[in-house]
């Protein structure tokens, strides 16, 4: 096992994969520009850095 891992870890061998993605993929490209607008204004507090916690 560790050989195999060696080999395509080197590009050597090559195994095949089927790889699936759980993730927000379908989402990307939905969201129109007052979405994003929006979106932006809400979370601009999380921009800003509370300088005393870093004191």
């Amino acid at each position: 096992m560790m050989l195999r891992i060696l080999k395509e870890g080197l590009g050597i061998e090559k195994k095949k994969r089927n790889v699936v993605y759980d993730d927000l993929d379908h989402l990307a490209g939905t969201w129109s520009a007052e979405d994003a607008a929006e979106f932006e204004r809400i979370t601009a507090v999380f921009e800003k850095v509370d300088e005393d916690m870093w004191k």
